[in-house]
């Protein structure tokens, strides 16, 4: 990784420890934290698949991009 990546891995990583914090904290935070859940999974999925593709960010969000989930239109940009 250069400077500028980040590890998706790493990422997932320290979103679950925050996941984790934010369900302590009752039903103030409950809705959120079921937002942020959800999105954890989404991005989890594909880097379970195949998590040399997703090594980076940048790089999970790319193989997103190629695989026609996104209307046309929705472009990535490097420094995303």
């Amino acid at each position: 990784l250069n400077g500028n990546d980040i590890d998706t891995a790493q990422l997932l990583k320290a979103c679950k420890a925050h996941l984790k914090l934010m369900k302590s904290g009752g039903a103030s935070l409950r809705l959120v934290a079921k937002d942020l859940e959800s999105n954890l999974l989404k991005a989890e999925k594909p880097f379970k698949k195949a998590p040399k593709k997703g090594k980076t960010l940048y790089s999970l969000l790319e193989s997103e991009r190629h695989s026609g989930i996104h209307k046309e239109g929705n472009e990535l940009e490097n420094e995303s």
